[in-house]
């Protein structure tokens, strides 16, 4: 999975700094394979506490096939405070700057 990681460095590095990026079709099917890898793995980090969301098979389908499983929805947008969330997971992680709204 580094290469998919590899593949996604330069695009989530714009996507960080909140520089407008128009994505193909290739760069946004990459990015949601990587997005739910990390759903992946987030998903394995907390199974302890709730269970297995995603399967094993699914895994393996991500990882062998690059195929995401069915019934999965991946949406990529503007994130308008400081930090990182991973909602699916619930997993929100804010810095403390704080960011003025109008």
């Amino acid at each position: 999975m580094s290469a998919l990681e590899s593949e996604n460095i330069p695009v989530i590095g714009r996507l960080m700094e909140n520089t407008a990026t128009p994505l193909d079709r290739a760069q946004q099917t990459s990015l949601a394979l990587w997005a739910v890898m990390k759903a992946m793995v987030l998903d394995a980090v907390n199974a302890k506490k709730r269970g297995h969301f995603f399967t094993r098979n699914e895994c393996e389908a991500l990882r062998l096939q690059r195929r995401i499983p069915d019934q999965t929805a991946v949406e990529i947008g503007a994130y308008v405070r400081k930090g990182y969330s991973a909602d699916g997971t619930i997993v929100l992680a804010g810095f403390s700057e704080r960011v003025k709204s109008s």
